[in-house]
């Protein structure tokens, strides 16, 4: 085959990597987001009323518990993002997005709460609290 023929089939190629590489969703990289939920613990009506705009509530799951801080891991709602909830009470609770690899966020506990995807290695002196989600001291 000479290099005429081969340079259709190699963009063909390419086209098609970067094709499927852009269908992939954030929620791949998780396994908090792909796995059967264990709990349907629904976000408290407080973070629903208010972060709807953020959150796409069919993704949003309940991942666990540190200390009496709940949490839930979802997938932000318009973009590429990932969103964790950390909710001490009605009062405290805070949510932030990522579309980087790493949601971090403190609300002010002493505890930094952060999300990682499946590739990641957790961080020395972390506390696990789901597949994706660990916590840190400050």
């Amino acid at each position: 085959m000479n290099i005429r023929h081969q340079l259709p089939v190699l963009i063909i190629a390419i086209t098609a990597l970067i094709g499927i590489s852009g269908c992939s969703s954030p929620a791949d990289q998780y396994s908090d987001l792909t796995e059967d939920r264990d709990s349907n613990k629904p976000l408290p009506d407080t973070i629903r009323g208010q972060a709807v705009d953020t959150l796409d509530p069919e993704s949003t799951r309940w991942v666990g518990e540190h200390e009496g801080t709940e949490l839930w891991l979802g997938v932000e709602l318009e973009g590429a993002g990932t969103c964790l909830v950390v909710y001490p009470d009605d009062e405290r609770w805070v949510t932030g997005c990522s579309s980087g690899n790493e949601v971090s966020l403190s609300n002010g506990d002493g505890w930094d709460y952060r999300v990682r995807p499946d590739s990641a290695e957790l961080p020395e002196g972390a506390i696990q609290v789901s597949h994706n989600v660990f916590v840190t001291k400050r």
